[in-house]
């Protein structure tokens, strides 16, 4: 069976995927992850598709990444953020940085995140290819 890509497909253009899942925590991203290795099959995570163009079918499995919520913990010295990969940078309110907010896209494919990564003491980080959550 085949699940259209349209709707995270630039322009629109309608083809399709063998499997498209929608990930809203790390166990669903996970299973997916693995289930699509059991199988053979490639992985793609996607957010909002905003820049991607597949031009033929695509043969294999498609992550939708709805990782959602903000947290912050304010000390004495420091904020203390914990923002999902698949949260809206436009939806974070108090943490944009200068005119970062005026940007599309979520927290973990955003083009900045290097950049805000260089500011933080410490991050999650799903590593594809041990398919292992850690610390960084």
């Amino acid at each position: 069976m085949t699940h259209s890509l349209k709707p995270w497909n630039t322009f629109g253009i309608d083809h399709c995927a063998k499997h498209i899942v929608c990930a809203e925590n790390e166990q669903q991203l996970l299973s997916a992850w693995q289930q699509a290795t059991r199988e053979g099959l490639p992985v793609m995570i996607l957010g909002e598709g905003s820049n991607v163009l597949f031009l033929e079918n695509y043969a294999g499995t498609v992550i939708l990444n709805r990782l959602k919520g903000i947290e912050v913990n304010e000390t004495a010295d420091a904020w203390h953020l914990h923002v999902g990969a698949g949260e809206k940078l436009a939806s974070a309110g108090s943490l944009r940085a200068g005119q970062q907010h005026a940007r599309p896209g979520e927290s973990g494919a955003h083009p900045w995140l290097r950049w805000f990564l260089a500011y933080t003491e410490y991050w999650r980080v799903w590593r594809r290819t041990t398919a292992r959550l850690r610390l960084r």
